[in-house]
């Protein structure tokens, strides 16, 4: 085990490589027992992260139909083709069945009740894939190992209508769904993405470590205004440090004044960051790894740039 990867927020490439393809060879290992697909994942390397969601899905059942596999399948020979590192943005114009099926279940599992039968994909998905282009440029500017994470676990992003909310989802790794609130401004497409991808990043560590001993314990946090387990805090504190860290290094790289969006999100995500960590101080029962990842947040709060 990289036993540095799971106790740091921060982003080292051969240790986030190593994790990776282990993480992805267990689930393609478990996959390759199935006769229909075993062709298919051993002909790649590693598991897409396109066919994460709907492999964690599909693996826990004893009875496997076609319409199981063919999700998976689709996705195992859609990725052969794909070019490593390329971000794909869906929308009205180009999304699969896979992708509207994808919208499902985040709409009723992240979203719920009655906001399930509103999230639809926006239109114009050209100008998305700009702007989200320019944001990645500027993070491989200011911070080039996540710009390689985002390259690594992000295979799409579905942008939604009329919607803020942005959401990831453990059984759909790879997938991003971000509303067009989250494109206004570069600065703000840079935080939803340092955002999610940092959810996504944690999914690779909480797959086979435990960091809490309480992590149903209810609590409210700057994120999330409605109750919700404890887990879900250390999730937003990771997410948050990866975001302050994104903005404060890009407000660095280009001078970005005081009065900027850039320098303002950068603030408001430590002081949400903050608030999430004295939560954790407060209620929080670590595992012995889990108070390491604590305390590195805790110190890397302590020395990040703040003008």
């Amino acid at each position: 085990m990289v036993k540095d990867f799971y106790t740091t927020p921060a982003i080292c490439l051969s240790h986030l490589a190593e994790v990776y393809a282990r993480h992805s060879s267990s689930v393609a290992s478990e996959l390759a027992s199935i006769s229909e697909l075993s062709a298919s994942v051993s002909a790649l390397r590693e598991m897409p992260p396109e066919a994460y969601w709907a492999a964690l899905t599909l693996i826990p059942r004893g009875h496997l139909t076609v319409s199981d596999i063919q999700p998976v399948a689709r996705a195992l020979n859609r990725a052969a083709t794909k070019k490593f590192g390329a971000i794909d943005v869906i929308g009205k114009e180009n999304a699969t069945e896979e992708d509207q099926a994808a919208l499902k279940i985040i709409s009723g599992n992240v979203y719920g009740g009655a906001s399930a039968s509103k999230s639809t994909l926006a239109a114009g998905i050209d100008n998305y894939r700009y702007k989200i282009a320019s944001a990645l440029e500027r993070i491989k500017q200011c911070w080039p190992e996540a710009a390689v994470e985002m390259s690594l676990l992000i295979d799409r992003v579905l942008v939604l209508d009329r919607t803020e909310l942005s959401a990831s989802h453990d059984q759909m790794f790879g997938i991003v769904f971000a509303g067009t609130h989250w494109f206004d401004t570069t600065a703000r497409t840079m935080e939803v993405l340092l955002h999610e991808c940092g959810h996504h990043s944690m999914f690779l560590r909480t797959a086979r470590i435990t960091y809490l001993t309480n992590p149903n314990l209810v609590v409210s946090h700057p994120l999330r205004p409605d109750p919700r387990p404890l887990f879900g805090t250390l999730h937003a504190a990771f997410v948050l440090w990866r975001m302050h860290q994104g903005l404060a290094r890009w407000v660095e790289y280009s001078s970005a004044p005081e009065g900027s969006d850039e320098y303002r999100m950068m603030v408001n995500d430590r002081t949400k960051l903050q608030a999430c960590l004295e939560i954790l101080d407060k209620t929080a029962e670590w595992t012995d790894i889990g108070r390491a990842l604590f305390d590195s947040i805790m110190q890397g709060i302590r020395t990040e740039y703040v003008r």
